[in-house]
């Protein structure tokens, strides 16, 4: 079965960390993006728990850009 991409928007607060602690899991998902107006650090800094886990740093918010990751 093909992985769906998903891109979390708003990816700083405490939702975002535990939909990403949980998508990570998922056998199905595969996380291409995380979005931050203001904050652009790796994933790691922002939410230290995910360290070695997710190698995507916070972007701006481009829908033109997330759709051609799809």
């Amino acid at each position: 079965m093909a992985r769906t991409k998903v891109a979390v928007i708003g990816g700083t607060g405490y939702t975002a960390f535990e939909l990403v602690r949980l998508l990570l899991r998922h056998p199905h998902v595969e996380l291409v993006a995380l979005t931050s107006r203001s904050d652009h650090r790796a994933a790691g800094e922002v939410h230290p728990a995910l360290d070695g886990l997710l190698d995507l740093a916070l972007e701006d918010l481009d829908p033109v850009e997330l759709g051609r990751r799809a």
